[in-house]
């Protein structure tokens, strides 16, 4: 396991798995303390989450059941100027 593992992999031992979320932890304070982090203001995700919603609730007014049902996969990285795109 390392720092970028989202999940642990499963099954996993509780103390493999308490090794595991104290990385995470140290990774993220880590992160959190770099002074090149960019923070995201509550409001702006609060916003991006109701498009978000808004667009989830469209596809499920049109009659979508599931993402196989539309044509082409989702971005799954924010658009060039969104204030929760991630500088590269």
């Amino acid at each position: 396991m390392n720092q970028k593992d989202p999940l642990p992999p499963e099954p996993v031992p509780e103390t493999e798995y308490d090794k595991w979320f104290r990385e995470q932890v140290e990774a993220a304070i880590i992160e959190a303390d770099d002074p090149n982090c960019v923070w995201i203001p509550h409001e702006v995700v609060v916003e991006q989450m109701r498009k978000e919603i808004a667009a989830l609730d469209a596809l499920i007014a049109a009659g979508y059941k599931n993402a196989a049902e539309l044509d082409s996969p989702r971005d799954p990285s924010p658009p060039e100027g969104d204030p929760l795109r991630r500088p590269t």
